[in-house]
């Protein structure tokens, strides 16, 4: 098994404008809502694997839960297979303001998710809380066994390899992070409706 912890600041999303955002872009807000995403690549035929993505959310009235799975199917090729993979993450949204606002006890990661790949099953976990000027701080971990073969081979790739793979975990939640607060703090200064009309 392989460890991986990271903890990243992000400039905070106000629950009032994130939920005026889904509100706005529903005509029902008591039903569940359900958006599937294909994309497919610019390559010959198989060549690139599509990606498949389902977006649900329980209600857009205060929303609670959100999930998100992701599909990568496999392609062409002898070793197509060990490319495929899924991954599920769950959103609990009353966690989130509860933990950044202090207003109930801890219960819980606000964001948890497994990543299944042929060779490997990751778990990944994070917890937020709000800083002394209320940015979020968000501490991410994964946790990685593997699995089939990859059982065998992850001991022998943490052994030569570790290092690096934590310092890319490292980089991508930091440059994620850096992306973040480049966009996130203009957006929120805009409004919802705004910001609705032009995204669709």
């Amino acid at each position: 098994m392989a460890r991986f912890q990271h903890t990243v600041t992000l400039f905070p999303v106000p629950r009032r404008w994130f939920e005026s955002c889904v509100v706005m872009i529903h005509w029902d807000r008591h039903r569940r809502t359900s958006v599937d995403i294909t994309v497919r690549g610019n390559g010959p035929a198989g060549s690139e694997p599509p990606l498949s993505c389902r977006l649900d959310l329980k209600t857009a009235e205060r929303p609670q839960q959100v999930k998100l799975s992701v599909r990568l199917k496999a392609g062409a090729g002898a070793w197509s297979k060990y490319a495929e993979g899924y991954a599920e993450l769950h959103l609990d949204l009353g966690r989130l303001w509860s933990s950044v606002t202090g207003t109930a006890p801890f219960k819980g990661p606000a964001l948890s998710g497994t990543v299944k790949q042929t060779l490997v099953r990751a778990r990944v976990t994070t917890i937020t809380r709000s800083t002394h000027d209320r940015f979020w701080r968000v501490t991410v971990k994964a946790r990685v066994k593997g699995r089939s073969i990859g059982r065998l081979l992850l001991p022998v790739v943490v052994t030569v390899a570790g290092r690096r793979a934590r310092t890319s975990f490292v980089r991508a939640l930091d440059d994620a992070a850096r992306k973040w607060n480049g966009r996130i703090p203009e957006l929120v200064r805009s409004d919802p409706s705004r910001l609705v009309d032009r995204v669709f």
